[in-house]
Formats: C-alpha cells, sequence, structure tokens
C-alpha cells in the first residue's frame, strides 16, 4: 500500500464511463419503439433521447423521483408525442431493463486499465445511477464485477448523484472517505457536481475533450483511461 496515490479508493461510474451505455441504450430502444407501436425511426430516437434527458435532469436536481421517472417516462413520451396510450407501464419497463441490462460493451482500455489498478492494490467502488437489476446484470456479464469491492446503485441507496446524500451513504457503508477517495466520471452534472457537492476530488472522463461551460469543477481530465495511471502515479 505504501506505493499508492493518496487516493486510495477510487469511485467509478459506470455508464459511458467504463461501459458502452449508449450501445446498449440503442438496442433496449429499439425494441421498446417497436413493441409500443411508435417504429424505430431516427426521428422517434432523437426524441425520446431529447425527453428523457430532461426527467434525468430534473431528477438530478430534485425536481421529481426516481419512481416518477421509471413509471411515467415511456407513458407520457408516448402520449404526449404520438397520442399512444400504453396500458402496462410497469410491465414495459421491466422488459427496457432486460433488454438495457443484456448489454455489456466496455469502453476502451477499461478493462485493461482497472487490472492494472487490482493488481497496484487500489480499492475500487462502483457509484452509479440507474436500475440495480440492469447494472448488476451488466457488471457481471461483463466480467466487471470481479474488480470492485463494492457497488452503490442510487435505486437501492436511495439517493442519486449528484446528491450529497448519495455520497455519504457510500462512506458509511465502506472504508473510503471524501480525503482518500477519487470520483472518475464522465458526467459533469451528475458524477463532477457530486463530487464537489461531498468535498471528494474528481477526475472527468472526456474522451471527446469537450469545453466545460458548467459550474461544476473536476480536479483533473483525461482524454483515455491509460492516463489515469500517470495521474495516480503523481499524486
Amino acid at each position: 500500500m505504501g506505493n499508492l496515490s493518496k487516493y486510495q479508493y477510487l469511485l467509478f461510474d459506470l455508464d459511458d464511463n467504463l461501459m458502452d451505455f449508449q450501445a446498449s441504450e440503442r438496442y433496449a430502444l429499439s425494441e421498446l419503439l417497436k413493441v409500443t407501436g411508435i417504429g424505430d425511426t431516427k426521428e422517434a430516437r432523437d426524441s425520446y433521447h431529447r425527453y428523457n434527458r430532461a426527467m434525468w435532469e430534473a431528477l438530478e436536481r430534485g425536481y421529481i423521483s426516481r419512481e416518477y421517472l421509471f413509471a411515467r417516462r415511456f407513458a407520457a413520451f408516448a402520449k404526449r408525442k404520438y397520442d399512444i396510450d400504453i396500458d402496462d407501464v410497469h410491465e414495459l419497463n421491466e422488459e427496457y431493463q432486460e433488454w438495457l441490462g443484456s448489454g455489456h460493451e466496455l469502453m476502451p482500455q477499461a478493462k485493461e486499465v482497472l487490472e492494472a489498478l487490482k493488481q497496484k492494490g487500489y480499492h475500487m467502488i462502483v457509484v452509479t445511477n440507474g436500475a440495480a437489476k440492469a447494472q448488476n446484470r451488466r457488471l457481471k456479464d461483463s466480467g466487471l464485477d470481479q474488480y470492485f469491492e463494492k457497488v452503490f446503485i442510487s435505486e437501492e441507496v436511495g439517493y442519486q448523484k449528484p446528491q450529497k446524500e448519495f455520497f455519504d451513504y457510500v462512506f458509511q457503508n465502506s472504508d473510503a472517505t471524501p480525503e482518500n477517495s477519487l470520483v472518475l466520471g464522465d458526467s459533469l452534472s451528475s458524477d463532477i457536481q457530486g463530487a464537489n457537492n461531498a468535498g471528494i476530488d474528481s477526475v472527468w472522463y472526456n474522451p471527446s475533450w469537450k469545453v466545460n461551460h458548467t459550474s461544476a469543477r473536476p480536479t483533473y481530465a483525461i482524454k483515455s483511461w491509460d492516463r489515469l495511471l500517470d495521474f495516480l502515479e503523481n499524486n
């Protein structure tokens, strides 16, 4: 342990960070649009993405609950945009989570870096928003579950990033502390703002090198996961 960075506990986001959530969502959304009768078209996908993104932003700001998001997003979208009534929203959401959970493609270099970090003795923890059933299945099917000592999913925690309470729960249920931990995520509004709220240093995984126009302030930014090892060696 003596050769480790001061960041002994690495708190990894999952979607679009270690795992390619976009690929999983494309398949799940395609199936969803087919069974609802809307049809899998570019216009329908783009429209749903805008609606879903607005719902998640409302959740992150505390305007709506997770229960409301999962219960209403598909039905409200179908009704408002296409005047289609969905009878069993719960069953449809369960089917969507099954489709979503079947996808487990990894982001470039993710597994190699996790293996290197494990060999060096770092403690790694998953901190993710989302549905527990889908996230746990994706972790297991991808083989990433072997690298993590604990998994904290917002559905089970009762809070979601960027809420400080989410990270308070992580610290209360692990040996991680704000001082010895580092949050690693792709989302400024969720991961990096959450780290700011909880007083934790953070690394913004930013492969396309987008400009930060938000108030969230990462400690560091990387374009590829192999750069994380260099950062840890020097901190």
